[in-house]
């Protein structure tokens, strides 16, 4: 198998920065403070630390946990699987850049998976408005974190196929709840002794 030769990208070539949008802007916080009076002497700087507070609350939790974290007021639930690289070239650039060939990322410490983060809004007991147009980016932080806490926790994580829907692990799992609340309330009511 041959090597491709690797060519180091061109760093003052033009760039495509897509404008980045603040959730917590100005008009944000002025519209929260109407709706919600008793908070309007509260600093925006103050509203804006107890946002990121309850963020960074957030993706400790995801990271920590297998099942990851469900997110306040029935939006969805966040949380990290195991996937298999993808079928292209998932090039190693460090490594590449260094010997002048194409290198691909083998991922080692991680028996080859990588790490990815989910966002689902199908675990929301009671459907909303347009779930199905949210989306999720995390933050620098966060992505950071996972890339830091993988590899030595990688086997913690659920192992996600590529072609498996992440709707359907969670209605599997509210199938299993039922049949499990079933069985006990089986379990509870059932009686040996009576035969009819």
């Amino acid at each position: 198998m041959k090597l491709e030769d690797y060519k180091k990208p061109d760093l003052k070539a033009p760039r495509y920065r897509p404008k980045s949008l603040k959730i917590l802007n100005d008009i944000a916080l002025r519209e929260f403070k109407k709706k919600y009076p008793q908070y309007k002497d509260i600093p925006d700087k103050v509203l804006r630390s107890i946002v990121k507070n309850q963020n960074i609350t957030i993706w400790k939790e995801a990271i920590a946990y297998r099942d990851g974290v469900e997110l306040q007021e029935g939006l969805g639930c966040i949380f990290i699987g195991s996937c298999m690289p993808p079928s292209g070239s998932n090039v190693n650039v460090p490594l590449s850049l260094e010997h002048g060939k194409k290198l691909k990322n083998m991922n080692l410490g991680s028996d080859g998976f990588l790490a990815k983060i989910f966002f689902s809004s199908y675990t929301s007991k009671y459907k909303f408005d347009f779930r199905k147009l949210w989306k999720f980016k995390g933050c620098r932080e966060f992505t950071r974190a996972v890339r830091h806490s993988y590899p030595q926790n990688w086997k913690m994580y659920v192992q996600v196929d590529k072609s498996f829907k992440v709707s359907m692990l969670y209605k599997k799992t509210i199938k299993r709840q039922i049949m499990e609340k079933q069985s006990a309330k089986n379990l509870t009511e059932y009686n040996e002794f009576d035969l009819d």
